[in-house]
């Protein structure tokens, strides 16, 4: 504590809750001053975030969030502001729902009259209400039998859960399944057909409390695949080709694949594709091996079950095997290599007749000279005329040797022609 003739100042470290209240000071002779009210202060509790009801798309969005001021001793005067963000950005809390919210996550954080922010609150994620949507059946078609029972499956999205019926009657319910934690449903249910035509639409009512939506359920007879759709050459290559198509109705009973091929050139083959179980839509990639490369094949990918088979036909022409090389590279390298051994063989001429004309030009200039003789001088005449006991002259001219005639110097001379 810290006193002066006019006040005096109190210092307290560590503040705690009970540390606000009334304080009264006293002097020296226990004469009592004025009062005074110390507030102790903390961030507003975390905030908790809620609203009573999925909101509907197109609607205003009608979020409760909910904190209090952390101040003692209280004086019931606090006051309290909110924020509210949408994937952590701020966003006025009454702000329409659009079908792309959803899934957004939305917190809210307050802030009282002297500034302190509270921490963020809980997440909510967005999930508004819709109708019944993307519909979709696990096949095009349910292939039936007369008196026999078959299964039926189809996906949907719907806010809040959906129910099913049949508009008309039947004994099979339908169980309904969510997928995971959003709002797609999982639905099954099952058909019998007791009197022909079995060729049928069997109408379904698909309701939540937003709306209902209709849809029909296509019933065939059990019969042959239908072909498979969508055939693409992925891939071609001198010995290969690699393919892919999508699976079509099944008819009712498993299916499999096979391929034939013919061609003028490399004959005609049949290759049968693995077994695998193949839903309708399902996409199929092949390699076809051991081809003719520079080759033209006509082909049909066969769809075939216990009822009967499908065929869809396809043509291919395998590569030309160029070591790699494009076909505008296959004509342009050729080109560019006769050239340059053109003009290689042009250099080589060339040079031949360069030779030529220098060595018919140094025979005429040989032609042309005066013989000169080469002459030398020895010791003793006596003998025989080597190079070892050469003493002095050598010349390239007759007037040079004669010139040394009158040394004193005795010898003889010798000619070497």
């Amino acid at each position: 504590m810290k006193t002066t003739a006019q006040h005096f100042v109190i210092s307290v470290h560590n503040v705690r809750q009970v540390d606000g209240g009334m304080f009264k000071a006293k002097n020296s002779e226990l004469l009592e001053g004025e009062c005074v009210v110390v507030f102790v202060t903390d961030k507003p509790t975390t905030p908790s975030i809620s609203y009573n009801e999925y909101p509907f798309v197109g609607n205003r969005a009608n979020f409760t969030c909910i904190s209090k001021v952390q101040r003692w001793p209280s004086d019931n005067s606090e006051n309290l502001s909110y924020k509210f963000f949408w994937n952590g950005e701020s966003r006025q809390p009454n702000t329409i729902i659009r079908r792309s919210d959803t899934g957004a996550s939305v917190t809210c954080q307050a802030t009282d009259d002297r500034g302190q922010e509270s921490p963020s609150s809980n997440i909510i994620i967005l999930d508004p209400y819709c109708k019944p949507k993307n519909i979709i059946f696990q096949r095009s078609k349910v292939a039936i039998r007369l008196n026999f029972i078959e299964g039926i499956t189809m996906f949907v999205e719907s806010n809040p859960t959906p129910n099913v019926t049949w508009i008309q009657n039947s004994p099979y319910p339908w169980t309904i399944s969510r997928v995971g934690v959003n709002i797609k449903y999982f639905l099954q249910s099952k058909i019998k057909i007791s009197k022909y035509p079995l060729k049928r639409e069997l109408g379904l009512s698909i309701c939540n409390k937003i709306g209902c939506v209709k849809k029909y359920v296509k019933t065939v007879p059990k019969g042959k695949p239908d072909g498979v759709q969508n055939i693409t050459i992925v891939n071609l290559a001198p010995y290969l080709a690699q393919i892919s198509w999508y699976s079509g109705f099944d008819g009712g009973a498993p299916q499999n694949f096979s391929i034939n091929l013919e061609s003028t050139t490399d004959g005609s083959r049949t290759i049968t594709v693995p077994s695998e179980k193949k839903d309708e839509g399902d996409l199929v990639l092949f390699i076809i091996n051991g081809l003719s490369s520079d080759a033209y094949y006509n082909g049909q990918i066969v769809s075939c079950n216990e009822y009967g088979k499908t065929e869809v036909e396809f043509e291919f022409e395998t590569a030309e095997v160029n070591d790699g090389l494009s076909e505008r590279e296959t004509i342009i390298y050729p080109l560019v290599i006769c050239g340059i051994i053109g003009i290689i063989i042009v250099f080589v001429i060339f040079k031949i007749k360069e030779k030529y004309k220098d060595s018919k030009r140094k025979i005429l200039q040989t032609g042309n000279k005066e013989t000169t003789n080469s002459i030398f001088m020895y010791e003793n005449a006596s003998h025989t005329p080597s190079t070892d006991n050469k003493q002095s002259a050598y010349s390239n001219d007759i007037t040079s040797a004669d010139s040394n005639k009158s040394c004193s110097y005795s010898g003889e001379w010798y000619t070497r022609k």
